[in-house]
């Protein structure tokens, strides 16, 4: 698994929840069921998390909160995922570009919607060194890529990304950079002019941690109850068998 959460309580609760798997062993109550409990508590809180997020980036697809997977063992459980971008949205970190640049959609549409520069024609952007960039309050001057012409917005729309304009899932027209056209413009209205800055290129990205996997307090007290039932299970049977 890519990312694994370690748990590193305080002292005085790491105190109690050694005690209580000391007193599970000591009544011969099920460890591993335990365990195996907090795993799928921890799995289900941590994709209540990641659907819960507000999405800035791309459409939703819950794939991060699909590959949540639990391992069980007999004095462990690990909850995490296999996918490679699992870690840095746990803890954050720096992602560099494994060629030149990485590409920043500029427009919130584009950013919403996931597109990249791959997704649209190679003849309909172009590379600009020093463009004026900005992005939500953040400005700056450096390498870019451009619309590289005129855009007529017109009804003769292409159905995908390829064309001047497209149709999105909702039968909605919009351009190919996103964003919408509304009903005044349709039939030769308004003119998305070239050099209008779509990509800002950068050399590293810093993302910031938001956890999904984490143990607190409703955690813990969750984790206490189980092992307090599992005893009380276990002391109910011994109390049979007298």
């Amino acid at each position: 698994m890519a990312v694994g959460l370690t748990i590193t309580p305080d002292r005085e609760d790491l105190r109690r929840l050694q005690n209580a798997f000391k007193e599970l062993r000591r009544f011969g109550g099920d460890q591993r069921r335990v365990l195996g409990r907090l795993g799928i508590y921890m799995t289900r809180e941590a994709r209540r998390r990641l659907r819960s997020r507000k999405r800035d980036w791309g459409p939703t697809t819950f794939r991060l909160s699909k590959s949540l997977a639990m391992q069980l063992d007999a004095n462990a459980v690990t909850v995490g995922s296999n996918l490679v971008y699992a870690r840095i949205q746990q803890l954050g970190g720096e992602v560099r570009p494994k060629r030149k640049y990485l590409a920043l959609p500029v427009d919130a549409s584009l950013r919403r919607r996931g597109v990249w520069p791959r997704d649209l024609p190679s003849d309909s952007l172009k590379f600009v060194p020093n463009a004026k960039i900005r992005i939500g309050s953040h400005s700056w001057t450096g390498p870019a890529l451009v619309r590289a012409k005129d855009v007529r917005l017109a009804r003769q729309a292409a159905s995908t990304i390829g064309g001047g304009t497209f149709l999105d899932s909702a039968g909605r027209l919009r351009a190919a950079d996103g964003k919408f056209i509304r009903k005044g413009e349709v039939g030769g209205g308004r003119t998305l002019p070239a050099g209008e800055v779509l990509f800002a290129l950068v050399k590293r990205v810093r993302i910031k941690g938001r956890p999904y996997l984490v143990f607190d307090t409703a955690t813990k007290a969750f984790l206490l109850d189980q092992v307090a039932a599992d005893i009380e299970r276990r002391l109910r049977g011994l109390g049979g068998m007298n």
